[in-house]
């Protein structure tokens, strides 16, 4: 069997695949020849080559399939199995002569880890310096006609069925056709012996449902023609494609590591080995800020987005960082700490049922809902309340176990909020620490209609804060002068959250800082009211690392 001599790590260098012609003697490394194979045997060779020695090749780009390797090929004369559809492009793509191409399960050891680490943290460079990408669909469920091979032109004219085919393939969802294709200096998505590209697709596929398939190309083009603007910051490109698939967590990070523009000095390193708690801490979520949809100042932009970024990471690990043991053995990552920024949505004025109690119970509903027609029977809102109210009950039956436990309790004195000063102290909690009667999340009622689930600790008068675009909550405490304990997460009705905050104290909250606030002489009673609501209503998060997991899983 073939096996693999390892790369020169001391210099950048990769392997070419050399695809041998049909009928070939292919010569072996001792001298010996190999003897013709039939029209099914595959044929090649890997060369090792320096990037310095400026290597000319194609890339291959296609899905790995789930099926297991069974089909072989020779390389350098020794038997190597690799999966089918490998096998079916390799076929599709032999010319009558010697083709160098670059193909991931071929020219990377996979079972190296160490060398897997550092060719895959090469691919947006092996991407950039090919001549082209070859993009393989597969072969056509319908055969091409002869006046169809016979005629480029008949490419906007292929049968339905082909064209299905190609909007409905898996290739589409992979993560890491995004970054193959955006570097790519040119493109040629083939079906059997056809292809088309960028400039032909869009007519090729008239008359045919695809919007998912059409979305997707179109983003990705759009990505393209915006490489080297702030839409290819790892943040925006992670919520951008946060729904593209692979089978290995990690590449939902590794497989956008080579687009982003502020990823170049290794703030993540790939590595196979990494933990997903370690994977997550290496964000340490301090990018370059992101002027965003509210008229956020860049002082405050990271800590208002800091906890939907945060969400959002470990969405995309898929619950893999709750779960993962901590192997992160830096204190001085352990003990950094970040500042998130949130805004007051209300003050919690009754507590409910548990959840178990609300979706099993009808007298336990009959209870809440007489609670929120005596505490609202006077509001303006109160009739979109009850919409609001129903709304909220449908979307909680959809929690699973996993989503319920992440409302919880939150044991920490060293993460505390804050409006005006933070320090190294540690919190004292006094006889405002955690005590409760229940054991599960209950349902509660805030000041401005607000609804939604805190944990079990929480009691009636508690403040709890709402943040930038998600519905995530984060229950407090007054516990002195200018500190706030972390009782712990709650979620808030999406329904409620955003219209309950006005919309120009939200802003305002969110951009509050001490400096605006006596910035000017020709400032304004207007104004200056306006800024204390919005220190009023806005307040300060010192995380460690852990309580932001916690918060955010």
């Amino acid at each position: 069997m073939f096996s693999f001599e390892p790369l020169d790590h001391n210099i950048d260098s990769i392997r070419l695949l050399i695809l041998l012609p049909l009928h070939a003697k292919e010569p072996t490394r001792n001298g010996t020849d190999i003897m013709d194979g039939d029209a099914d045997e595959i044929c090649c060779e890997l060369e090792h080559r320096t990037l310095a020695s400026k290597p000319t090749y194609e890339a291959l780009s296609y899905t790995w399939g789930e099926k297991p390797a069974s089909k072989l090929l020779r390389i350098n004369g020794q038997p190597f199995v690799i999966r089918k559809n490998l096998y079916n492009a390799l076929r599709n793509f032999r010319l009558p002569t010697q083709r160098a191409l670059w193909v991931d399960a071929l020219c990377i050891n996979q079972a190296d880890i160490q060398e897997r680490n550092y060719q895959v943290s090469l691919m947006s460079y092996i991407y950039t310096r090919a001549q082209q990408v070859l993009v393989w669909l597969g072969h056509p469920p319908e055969p091409f006609t002869q006046k169809e091979l016979e005629n480029p032109e008949f490419r906007k004219y292929w049968s339905e069925a082909n064209r299905i085919a190609i909007a409905d393939h898996p290739y589409w969802s992979r993560r890491w056709v995004i970054q193959e294709l955006v570097l790519a200096k040119e493109v040629k998505f083939h079906l059997g012996v056809r292809y088309f590209t960028w400039n032909e697709y869009t007519n090729m596929m008239g008359g045919v449902d695809y919007e998912i398939f059409r979305q997707r190309l179109d983003l990705i083009r759009a990505h393209q023609k915006q490489r080297h603007t702030d839409v290819h910051r790892l943040e925006v490109l992670l919520e951008t494609f946060q729904d593209a698939q692979c089978t290995e967590k990690r590449d939902k990070i590794f497989g956008l590591l080579g687009l982003a523009n502020d990823c170049v000095n290794d703030m993540i390193e790939i590595d196979y080995t990494i933990g997903y708690f370690d994977l997550y801490t290496k964000f340490r979520m301090t990018s370059t800020p992101l002027i965003h949809r509210l008229e956020l100042t860049r002082e405050v932009d990271r800590s208002a987005r800091l906890i939907i970024f945060s969400q959002l990471v470990q969405k995309i690990l898929d619950g893999a960082v709750e779960g993962d043991v901590r192997t992160a053995t830096d204190s001085k990552v352990l003990r950094k700490f970040y500042i998130a920024r949130g805004a007051l949505a209300g003050e919690i004025l009754y507590l409910g049922p548990t959840y178990n109690q609300r979706v099993s119970s009808w007298k336990a509903n009959k209870i809440w809902k007489k609670a929120l027609e005596d505490h609202y029977k006077d509001d303006p809102g109160l009739i979109n309340l009850r919409k609001a109210d129903i709304a909220y009950s449908r979307c909680i039956l959809n929690w699973n176990q996993r989503y319920l436990k992440s409302i919880r309790k939150i044991n920490t004195v060293t993460s505390y909020g804050y409006q005006q000063n933070a320090d190294n102290e540690f919190l004292t909690t006094g006889d405002h620490g955690h005590t409760c009667e229940a054991s599960e999340p209950r349902r509660f009622l805030g000041t401005q209609t607000l609804i939604g689930f805190v944990p079990p600790e929480a009691r009636v008068g508690d403040l709890v804060y709402s943040f930038w675009e998600c519905n995530l909550g984060v229950v407090l405490r007054k516990v002195g002068e200018d500190r706030w304990m972390i009782v712990g997460k709650a979620d808030i009705s999406t329904e409620k959250s955003i219209d309950t905050i006005q919309k120009r104290t939200y802003s305002d909250a969110m951009n509050y800082n001490l400096e605006k606030s006596k910035s000017s002489e020709r400032e304004t009673e207007w104004s200056r009211k306006r800024w204390e609501e919005g220190f009023k209503n806005m307040i300060n998060l010192k995380l460690d690392i852990e309580v932001l997991q916690k918060l955010t899983s």
